[in-house]
């Protein structure tokens, strides 16, 4: 995090935000500079099977930046994990894929979001799907919980991005995938902290160029980390959509790079 912003700022940026999503959660039209609602999901070709299963109150609160689930294949039985999941549409369209034997949890920090969610979730027939008030830097879940991680348009928002970062690398499981939807700066970052915290709700102030953020991913831990296109829902002229994905690396034991000359017989007869 920059060293510049103090927990005064993180304070005021987080009563910020829930400002800003008390908004989005009664209707998020006209708070955002691209489609929203079932015209967003459209544009970000979204699979219409998947839409069509949305009731059209549910799919008019969605308004993400990308379509995360164009990164990846999700599979049945897959377990999720939604960063900021807002009023729950991609949750929703998790569950959907994952199928019956799976199950998808989203949280975000803004209770009046969650709440959408829940209502947004009373309208469908879903029992493997849990909305939590959680914030990204203290996720309650064991490590090694998750196959995928998703966030769409969160990460931008946060002044301690490493810190996020590291705890979705904690609860995915080895092998496990990051897929993620966020704006970055097209630029550089701002120098002056107060016009940077002046901008953090224009969708500015807390973005980062897409280097830097592949560079906090691999510093974290992640591997196989990829800025893997551009979105085409661009906050500002001075910010751009994106789609990263990363995996978290599996523990890789090479019987064959060890000294077996001590070892009991039976670990000796794997050496062949």
């Amino acid at each position: 995090m920059d060293s510049k912003i103090t927990i005064d700022n993180i304070k005021k940026i987080e009563a910020g935000i829930r400002e800003k999503y008390i908004k989005v959660a009664n209707n998020p039209e006209g708070q955002f500079n691209y489609p929203t609602g079932i015209k967003g999901l459209e544009a970000l070709h979204y699979d219409k099977t998947l839409i069509d299963e949305l009731p059209t109150v549910v799919a008019s609160f969605y308004c993400g930046v990308g379509n995360v689930f164009s990164l990846w294949k999700i599979n049945q039985g897959d377990r999720i994990l939604d960063i900021g999941c807002g009023a729950g549409i991609d949750t929703i369209l998790a569950a959907i894929l994952v199928g019956p034997n799976g199950s998808v949890i989203g949280v975000d920090i803004v209770p009046e979001m969650i709440t959408r969610a829940k209502k947004n979730l009373s309208l469908m027939d879903f029992d493997n799907v849990i909305f939590q008030k959680v914030s990204g830097k203290n996720l309650p879940f064991p490590d090694d919980t998750f196959d995928v991680v998703i966030s769409n348009g969160v990460i931008n928002l946060i002044p301690d991005k490493e810190a996020v970062m590291s705890e979705i690398l904690r609860v995915l499981k080895p092998a496990g995938r990051l897929m993620m939807a966020d704006q970055v700066t097209a630029g550089s970052i701002q120098k002056d902290i107060k016009a940077r915290l002046a901008n953090w709700f224009q969708w500015e102030g807390g973005t980062i160029p897409g280097d830097d953020f592949l560079a906090s991913l691999k510093k974290v831990g992640f591997k196989n980390s990829d800025l893997a296109g551009e979105t085409g829902f661009n906050s500002t002229p001075k910010t751009k959509g994106v789609y990263f994905l990363a995996e978290k690396p599996t523990l890789s034991l090479n019987l064959w790079a060890f000294d077996c000359s001590n070892a009991p017989a039976d670990i000796k007869a794997l050496k062949m």
